[in-house]
């Protein structure tokens, strides 16, 4: 999140594009990614259809959660509890073939309007998790965010994790930072 925040604010263009080290964007799809963004003025962002390096959908897009979601998600005995605020959240039933209006798509690749993030792009205290769930609930509360199908990245999921030092724990960095977003974004 810091070190995205130092590069947003080096720059002054009106489109940043939010790309991870695991992901392959061909130059001509972020050319149709920004025309999207472009012709849909109300939208703060733009996301593509993103692939398994074997060429399948990766399923990527989220509502905001809740706690039940949450709980369910960590939890996964809670998962038949919780069935219907988990499905919600893991967007179960979102056909990714079809361009649509998303709430929480995924900051690996993203392209965000400047003039509808404010001056800061990230909340450093999520710093590998959550940020990118923060930013969709501060943004989607004016504007929306377009998730564009017919547009692809290939994401090799978790080989951006490969470059942390050796020994980190991600999953208890996952776990802090969810229940710091839970403090900081959901009732009860």
């Amino acid at each position: 999140a810091a070190s995205n925040n130092l590069l947003f604010d080096c720059c002054d263009a009106p489109y940043v594009l939010l790309l991870n080290p695991d992901v392959e964007l061909a130059y001509e799809d972020l050319l149709r990614l920004l025309t999207a963004l472009e012709d849909r003025p109300g939208t703060w962002g733009a996301a593509p259809r993103l692939l398994e390096a074997d060429g399948s959908d990766q399923h990527y897009l989220y509502a905001l959660p809740t706690v039940r979601a949450l709980m369910a998600d960590r939890l996964s005995l809670l998962r038949k509890v919780f069935r219907r605020s988990h499905d919600a959240y893991v967007q179960a039933d979102v056909d990714l073939r079809r361009s649509q209006i998303v709430i929480q798509p995924p900051a690996a690749c993203l392209l965000v309007r400047r003039s509808t993030v404010g001056r800061t792009l990230f909340d450093e205290q999520y710093r590998l998790f959550f940020n990118d769930t923060d930013l969709a609930r501060r943004l989607n509360a004016a504007h929306e965010c377009w998730y564009a199908a017919d547009l692809t990245a290939r994401h090799l999921r978790g080989a951006s994790f490969a470059r942390l030092p050796r020994g980190y724990d991600t999953a208890r960095e996952y776990d802090r930072t969810l229940l710091r977003y839970a403090r900081n974004n959901l009732p009860g």
